[in-house]
């Protein structure tokens, strides 16, 4: 008998001339009583709450990023030449005040500076972080002196620091 009524019920479910059941969106919320001061102010808090975690998640990003370098060279590097990348060539001295001929300066970025082994520049005299770049920023990197870090535990640092604030939870909610 209940495969009955089951078949009965499924045959119907199809009918076209049923009316049909439940409400639209709009319908269910005069249906409730509108949108009153309330809902407004619940669904304020319920927005701010959702987005309050993108502070932090959105600024990771910029603790993480690699800063701009100048890089001075004692021989004009094959990439200076090839781009004229050059910001200065300059006249270096040694300390008794003879002249040891000119520096070439440079942008570079974090993997000429860190390479080894047969891929390392060895005219590269010494490198700074150029604060005057409009994408210099100070994070993590400088502050930490985090230059020829492996990429992978730079991002670990962010991911240690979501899972701080995720146990942090436990203890102030």
């Amino acid at each position: 008998m209940n495969q009955n009524r089951m078949n009965d019920t499924v045959s119907n479910s199809s009918d076209s001339t049923r009316p049909k059941r439940g409400f639209t969106v709009q319908q269910a919320i005069d249906k409730a009583g509108g949108l009153g001061r309330y809902q407004c102010l619940l669904l304020l808090v319920m927005i701010i709450s959702n987005n309050a975690p993108g502070l932090v998640v959105y600024g990771v990003a910029f603790y993480e990023l690699q800063p701009p370098y100048l890089c001075t060279y004692s021989e004009p590097p094959s990439s200076m030449v090839e781009s004229k990348n050059s910001i200065a060539t300059i006249p270096t001295y040694s300390y008794d005040g003879s002249y040891t001929g000119p520096s070439y300066i440079t942008r570079c970025d974090f993997e000429t500076i860190c390479a080894t082994g047969s891929d390392q520049d060895t005219t590269l005299v010494k490198y700074e972080i150029d604060t005057s770049s409009e994408y210099y920023i100070y994070n993590w990197i400088e502050s930490l002196n985090m230059t020829c870090t492996p990429k992978s535990y730079i991002g670990m640092l962010g991911a240690l620091a979501f899972l701080g604030a995720a146990l942090s939870c436990f203890f102030a909610p």
